[in-house]
């Protein structure tokens, strides 16, 4: 199932917005995909990243 996940991160003391297409079995690992995959991307710790909505896309 794909989701849409809107979220922010924080690059260099700056909050900025997201949005994200991801293909997962469930909303949770999502969410876990968003965190890795963002995090090592940009070098941020979880702490620096919101994921404010994952909402299902219709396929």
């Amino acid at each position: 199932m794909k989701y849409l996940v809107n979220g922010s991160m924080k690059i260099k003391g700056v909050w900025k917005d997201f949005v994200k297409e991801m293909e997962a079995t469930s909303e949770s690992r999502v969410r876990e995909m968003v965190l890795t995959n963002i995090g090592s991307g940009h070098r941020l710790k979880r702490t620096q990243i919101r994921i404010k909505a994952v909402e299902a896309m219709k396929a």
